[in-house]
């Protein structure tokens, strides 16, 4: 070791001592760089994932909204009918006729007053022909 120290001189180990710091800076710069473009990509794929989850979110809170009001319009038909089927005092018939004219409703037919349909009223006691 003496040996080589000797033959490069000062000015030699002073070149490779350059040469090795020089070296040493270059490998902590690379992999400073490589270490940022690493967090540079892990961010983008974090916002990426946070966007698609508050998507998410937003259309399982729609889906929620809908499936309560569907809910509540059935139990609302559920009702129609049954009040139309459990009428005291009325005949098979006009039972009947009831829960055809509430189900007709419920399709969207409009009952008018001077149809058969019209003198029934529905379960809020209005008359049928909405």
């Amino acid at each position: 070791m003496l040996a080589i120290a000797k033959a490069i001189g000062i000015r030699g180990g002073l070149l490779l001592a350059a040469v090795a710091l020089a070296l040493w800076f270059w490998i902590g710069w690379s992999n400073a760089a490589n270490t940022r473009d690493d967090l540079a990509t892990d961010l983008g794929q974090a916002k990426t994932t946070i966007e698609i989850l508050q998507a998410d979110a937003v259309l399982k809170e729609q889906a929620a909204l809908d499936r309560a009001a569907d809910n509540a319009e059935l139990t609302g038909q559920e009702r129609e009918l049954e009040d139309a089927r459990s009428t005291e005092g009325d005949s098979a018939a006009a039972r009947r006729l009831r829960r055809l004219c509430v189900i007709l409703r419920q399709q969207g037919w409009d009952a008018g007053a001077d149809s058969a349909c019209g003198r029934f009223a529905d379960a809020t006691g209005a008359a049928s022909a909405s």
